[in-house]
């Protein structure tokens, strides 16, 4: 099956199980236009860095009408760092180019890619997973206040849990 092909089958239900198997087996490489490429262990062909990132941000667990469970958003998460490293290699890669050596190029093959480095690298956007709605928040922690109370225009307001939280309420669950 070809790379792109399995990408644009995967539902948002099961993006972060299946984007962790794939990290298990990427390869990350620079081509001749200075596009960062992601090549996939048992799968034909290879795709854009940025095609694997947006699928991750599709994951059902970073989508604001979703009602994603607890261990979905823990794992998505975790996932997180990893995507993190495919973008660090990347611009490893890329630093050992002929097209980082000169800059207006550089700049010019890798204006979206740079858009998910710095995503990657927003502490705040990692923690994206952990936005629950009032209700939510009430019913998996009725004794606490939220530290970060968010309002993004066209949702309801979302109040941010911890990673620690969230695996103390699923702890309760089990």
């Amino acid at each position: 099956m070809h790379l792109k092909d399995k990408l644009a089958s995967i539902s948002s239900n099961n993006t972060v199980f299946e984007i962790d198997r794939m990290l298990n087996l990427a390869h990350v490489s620079i081509n001749w236009f200075g596009q960062r490429i992601v090549t996939v262990g048992g799968y034909e062909g290879s795709v854009e860095i940025n095609q694997l990132a947006k699928k991750y941000f599709f994951a059902h667990a970073l989508i604001l009408d979703g009602n994603p469970s607890l261990q979905e958003r823990l794992d998505c998460h975790a996932l997180w760092g990893r995507m993190q490293q495919l973008f660090t290699e990347s611009e490893d890669a890329l630093k050992r180019t002929w097209a980082f050596k000169y800059p207006l190029i550089e700049s010019l093959c890798c204006v979206s890619s740079r858009y998910f480095m710095t995503i990657f690298k927003n502490p705040f956007e990692k923690k994206w997973s952990f936005a629950f709605t009032p209700q939510e928040f009430n019913h998996w922690w009725p004794e606490t206040s939220p530290e970060l109370v968010i309002k993004i225009r066209g949702y309801e307001e979302r109040w941010m849990a911890t990673p620690e939280m969230v695996e103390t309420a699923l702890d309760q669950v089990r």
